[in-house]
């Protein structure tokens, strides 16, 4: 996408949609000024497009996938036609030279190319989205264990960049330079997603090499950092190895157990998942698990109340539709007053709860003045705050692998569950309890 600036698909009509622009400089009022209306201004042409392909220059699509940037671009040039479409019909009134054929010429033009362009393209991402993935699973042995380690020691190996990522995104935001903003969090999650599986000799002998990575991480400078980093790795690694082939069950086994009791005879792996209510389950367990680690009223805890409420509201009145009109009439109005809320109570808590966790910096001496409080946070963050809240979460982590592996096939609203456990183990990589000069009991 990124590659293609200068290579857009434009309508018959676009030079005569820039003349009549450069011809009228008022066009550039929100509405009609002397008789001129504003031109749509085609998607490439704007900001927001801008941030949209930092954000793929970073996220580097291209280098697991085919075809994503043609369909990426197939996509965007559409939204250009329609732009295109949108100012033919306004010029058609104004200018005696148009009528409205060339209108019906641009609607099937926008259909035959950039939207057409769409399904082949796309397509072919899909394949090699699923060629690839089949591929990496494969390389992973198909085993959930050796993919959940995996994805520890890549967080581990990636907590430097973590820290560095989220530092130039703040910087970015203050000096408004947006593009640079979204091209880290393209890159962000690129190096979280792009990990492959520990070599044949990491799985034999884990716990050398945990103290091989701990010394090429640099963190072996400091005794008690490296024993901490070393004894809890272990912990938790040795966990997960002893125990591979009941996680593998809990997973794979219960997607083909959950298929053939709808009647599918599905291979094992990532194709026997294809329930929508399982999906939802462990989407849903999976947002209380991040969620659940954060005090009652906080900004997160906001954002899962509103969201809830909006999902609720939605539910009842028009899926559900549990309400009996008239003779419930006033309660469907104050969902609909929910509703309307959702927006604004949603998008505060949410953004809000987001930014305090990963993009504001924590700065003691903001008030000119280190508290009893503020310089005890400030003494206990080792090397890094991830690796900070590495070690003083590996308590939880090693939790959530305990109670993933003793959960029973038979659990009541299991997937929830999974996805709960999954959750909580995700979060602690980038939060954990504020540490205080008294305790509570």
């Amino acid at each position: 996408m990124a590659q293609n600036h200068g290579v857009q698909r434009k309508s018959s009509t676009q030079s005569q949609l820039k003349a009549a622009n450069a011809g009228h400089p008022n066009l550039s009022q929100e509405s009609s000024y002397e008789g001129y209306e504003r031109l749509a201004e085609p998607f490439t042409e704007t900001d927001k497009y801008n941030y949209l392909d930092a954000f793929f220059m970073g996220l580097q699509m291209d280098d697991f996938y085919e075809y994503s940037d043609e369909c990426v671009n197939a996509w965007v040039f559409m939204i250009d036609d329609f732009a295109y479409l949108k100012n033919n019909r306004t010029l058609v009134p104004q200018d005696s030279e148009e009528n409205w054929f060339h209108v019906y010429l641009n609607i099937t033009g926008l259909v035959a190319g950039s939207m057409s362009d769409i399904l082949p393209e796309c397509y072919q991402l899909y394949k090699s989205v699923v060629e690839r993935e089949q591929d990496r699973w494969r390389r992973f042995d198909r085993s959930w264990g050796n993919f959940f380690l995996a994805f520890l020691f890549n967080q581990m190996g990636n907590a430097l960049n973590f820290q560095q990522k989220f530092q130039n995104i703040r910087l970015n935001k203050e000096t408004q330079n947006f593009q640079g903003v979204w091209l880290e969090w393209g890159d962000l999650i690129h190096i979280i997603y792009d990990f492959e599986p520990l070599e044949d000799a990491a799985l034999e002998d884990i716990n050398s090499y945990i103290t091989e990575f701990v010394e090429n991480q640099g963190w072996n400078t400091d005794p008690f950092t490296e024993n901490l980093l070393t004894t809890g790795l272990a912990e938790v690694s040795n966990l997960i190895l002893d125990n591979k082939a009941l996680i593998d069950d809990k997973i794979s086994g219960k997607w083909a157990r959950d298929a053939k009791a709808r009647g599918e005879d599905p291979e094992v792996g990532f194709a026997t998942y294809e329930a929508w209510d399982s999906t939802a389950d462990l989407a849903y367990g999976f947002a209380n698990g991040l969620v659940d680690v954060f005090p009652i009223d906080s900004l997160p805890d906001q954002c899962r109340d509103n969201t809830t409420s909006i999902y609720d509201a939605v539910r009842f009145m028009f899926i559900d539709q549990v309400y009996n009109l008239p003779e419930q009439d006033v309660e469907f109005v104050l969902e609909i007053q929910n509703i309307m809320k959702f927006p604004y109570g949603a998008s505060f808590s949410c953004y809000f709860s987001f930014a305090s966790i990963f993009i504001a910096k924590w700065d003691p001496l903001a008030d000119g003045e280190l508290t009893e409080e503020e310089a005890l946070k400030k003494s206990i963050i080792l090397v890094t705050d991830v690796i900070t809240n590495i070690l003083f979460n590996l308590g939880y982590m090693y939790s959530d692998v305990l109670n993933f592996v003793i959960l029973e096939d038979s659990a009541l609203n299991y997937w929830q569950k999974i996805g709960y456990y999954c959750g909580d183990f995700a979060i602690r990589f980038f939060w954990r309890k504020e540490f205080l000069t008294t305790f509570e009991y």
